[in-house]
C-alpha cells in the first residue's frame, strides 16, 4: 500500500493505507488500547453489523498511535472487527503528540439516517427518516423503545434502539 513520512514539530508522523486482519486487531485492542474512553457497546454493535454484512465503507478515517504507540482512535472500528471476523483496509497514522488524544472527537456528532437523506436533496429528510426507522423497529428488530416526548423544538421524539444499521436502513430505502 502507499505510506508517507513527515515532520510535525517534535514528531515524525507516518501515514500509510493498508489491510488490517481479525487477529491483528484483537493484538491492538489487547496490546495497545490503553488510554482511549470507555467503549460503546452499541456503536461496536452497528459496526460489526455493517462490517459482517458488506455496507462497511473505506472513508479515510484512521486509526491514529501516538509517538508511544498507544492508540488514540479507532477503538470502536478495531472491536467491532473483530466481532465481524473482517479483513478492514484503514489509514493508519503513527508517530502522534500524546496530547492530541484529548482533541479527537470532541463534540462530535454522527450522521443519521435523517443526515444522509438530507445530503442526498431529499425534502422532509428528518421525516422520512423516521417513517423508515419506525417501520424497522416495529417489522423487524425493536429492542427497546420509550413514549413520545417534546424535544424542545416543538418537534416529538421517541427513543427507539434498532439492531440495523443507518447504513441498512439507507440502502433498503434505495
Amino acid at each position: 500500500m502507499t505510506s508517507m513520512d513527515y515532520k510535525v514539530g517534535n514528531y515524525t508522523i507516518h501515514n500509510e493505507v493498508r489491510t488490517i486482519s481479525p487477529q491483528e486487531a484483537s493484538d491492538i485492542i489487547a496490546t495497545r488500547n490503553t488510554k482511549n474512553r470507555r467503549a460503546n457497546k452499541n456503536h461496536i454493535k452497528a459496526l460489526a453489523l455493517n462490517m459482517a454484512n458488506g455496507t462497511w465503507r473505506y472513508n479515510g478515517d484512521p486509526l491514529r498511535f501516538d509517538a508511544n504507540g498507544t492508540l488514540i482512535d479507532g477503538q470502536h472500528r478495531l472491536m467491532a472487527q473483530v466481532m465481524s471476523g473482517k479483513t478492514i483496509l484503514y489509514n493508519v497514522i503513527a508517530g502522534l503528540d500524546p496530547e492530541c488524544i484529548k482533541a479527537i472527537d470532541i463534540e462530535a456528532k454522527t450522521r443519521n439516517l435523517s443526515d444522509l437523506f438530507y445530503m442526498d436533496g431529499i425534502k422532509n429528510a428528518f421525516a422520512l427518516a423516521g417513517v423508515i426507522n419506525r417501520y424497522f423497529s416495529l417489522s423487524f428488530d425493536l429492542v427497546s423503545f420509550s413514549a413520545p416526548k417534546n424535544n424542545g423544538a416543538g418537534q416529538s421524539t421517541s427513543a427507539v434502539r434498532s439492531k440495523t444499521s443507518a447504513e441498512e436502513r439507507y440502502d433498503f430505502y434505495y
